[in-house]
């Protein structure tokens, strides 16, 4: 299974959206695409069931160890480019990381195949 450019919306949180009808609220284009870069840099391999080779070697590269910048970036670059409808990915940037949480936040600027710019906010 893979992304798709029309995806259930998620909250910050990461919950699902509700509209003002009590449907489910769906994202298109670059809004999916961008949602879909956060979704693949935040799975961990071996994690999902259908998609059990995809995703980033967090257990092998970054838990319990010192954060590798070079490998962190370079392990998000790869995830953002590997997801259907994004062109670039113009960069990544590490924003913050918390070592007594071990929370790690990072942008990713991607160029989307329908010629937009977006940013994916890990």
């Amino acid at each position: 299974m893979t992304h798709t450019n029309y995806t259930a919306e998620l909250s910050d949180d990461w919950d699902f959206v509700v509209d003002g009808n009590g449907n489910l609220s769906m994202l298109r284009g670059t809004a999916a695409t961008v949602q879909n870069v956060c979704n693949e840099c935040r799975l961990f391999q071996h994690d999902a069931v259908f998609r059990y080779e995809d995703g980033i070697a967090w257990f092998e590269d970054q838990i319990a160890l010192p954060v590798q910048q070079a490998v962190t970036t370079g392990d998000l670059r790869e995830a953002a480019a590997s997801v259907p409808g994004v062109l670039t990915v113009d960069s990544v940037t590490l924003t913050a990381f918390d070592p007594a949480t071990r929370t790690l936040s990072a942008e990713i600027q991607i160029s989307t195949e329908d010629g937009n710019n977006g940013t994916a906010r890990i």
